[in-house]
């Protein structure tokens, strides 16, 4: 008995063995002879690339977005904000995601992801583009008058130097307006400068 058990032992060590050796070869290891410092590095710099070969393919030919490669860019650039989102370039992946969405027409996606870029990095350089983005989604994308507006009015107040601030001003005394009032003011705007 004690021989067979002995005997099984080393039969399911030699199995696990091969079925192991067989799984190194069919998926051998990107990075040999590494430590797992620069095996760190270099999945994230190959995470990086990727997210920005993707980003370089996002427009086709016609310059029109291409879907699938939206879909797989926001999935790539999100899981990489997700994964390293303490690293230096997860602000900038997850304003790719949020051209991504822009393209792909998902804006309650959009708004989700600006929300969270003025949340988790409200340092981030180019923050205030992010806020202008927010109001013009809900504003001319969603037509959410109300909130672009609330937006409209945040970013004078927290951006007061804002370099679109004239045209948020004119905006936001417009907005809501109906079309037809609209183009009764240009029109005497037009009539006024003399230019008809």
């Amino acid at each position: 008995m004690k021989y067979w058990i002995i005997h099984a032992g080393l039969w399911s060590i030699l199995a696990f063995t091969a079925c192991n050796e067989e799984k190194t070869k069919s998926n051998p290891d990107p990075y040999p002879l590494v430590g797992t410092e620069q095996r760190s590095v270099r999945v994230l710099e190959d995470r990086r690339k990727e997210v920005r070969d993707l980003e370089a393919n996002m427009l086709d030919s016609t310059l029109q977005v291409d879907a699938k490669t939206a879909r797989k860019l926001l999935l790539k650039a999100m899981g990489f904000v997700n994964d390293f989102p303490k690293d230096k370039d997860a602000p900038g992946f997850l304003m790719i995601a949020i051209r991504a969405t822009r393209g792909l027409n998902d804006h309650p996606a959009t708004i989700a992801h600006i929300d969270r870029m003025m949340k988790e990095y409200p340092n981030f350089a180019h923050l205030s583009d992010c806020y202008y983005q927010k109001a013009f989604t809900l504003d001319f994308l969603m037509n959410k008058p109300e909130e672009a507006k609330t937006a409209y009015r945040t970013i004078l107040r927290v951006f007061p130097d804002y370099r679109y601030q004239d045209q948020i001003r004119a905006r936001l005394e417009t907005i809501g307006l109906p079309d037809s009032v609209l183009l009764k003011r240009f029109e005497q705007m037009q009539d006024s400068s003399g230019n008809l």
